[in-house]
């Protein structure tokens, strides 16, 4: 799967300035980074801003303290996919990233429940089989699932 299609920030990064209205410049500059820097992060071609900028950016946004946790947590996300496309494990991104979703959007209790699941699934010769079957069992790609 494409890098590009898993990263979590660049859209949010987008929609959270447009809904301010600012412009890329204004926001750019009210950040304290070069346009073209902000340009890069918002289509996925740049890494997320350091730490502190993306502080001053969730500030100048006006960003509620969950956007602030949410674009933070976007980044991080985006930074472990990027860490993986570099190396011997790139094609485990997709697989990584909706771990990485589902590890975030459940409780303690839920979180224990998924990595059991996983646990027990990469240990079964059966499952593995049964999961082939769910993509239509050839040797074809599978079409990419949506994440909802």
């Amino acid at each position: 799967m494409n890098l590009q299609k898993l990263l979590l920030l660049p859209g949010s990064l987008r929609a959270f300035r447009l809904r301010t209205g600012m412009s890329q410049k204004a926001l750019a500059l009210s950040v304290n980074v070069d346009q073209a820097v902000l340009c890069a992060a918002e289509k996925g071609r740049r890494g997320p801003l350091p730490d502190e900028a993306m502080v001053r950016l969730a500030k100048s946004l006006g960003l509620a303290p969950d956007e602030r946790e949410s674009l933070r947590w976007q980044g991080e996300h985006d930074r472990l996919l990027k860490e993986i496309a570099r190396g011997p494990l790139s094609g485990a991104m997709e697989i990584v990233s909706t771990a990485v979703v589902a590890h975030n959007r459940l409780g303690p209790r839920a979180r224990a429940g998924l990595i059991e699941l996983l646990k027990r699934k990469a240990l079964s010769g059966q499952d593995v089989h049964d999961l082939e079957d769910l993509v239509g069992g050839s040797n074809e790609e599978p079409k990419e699932v949506a994440m909802t």
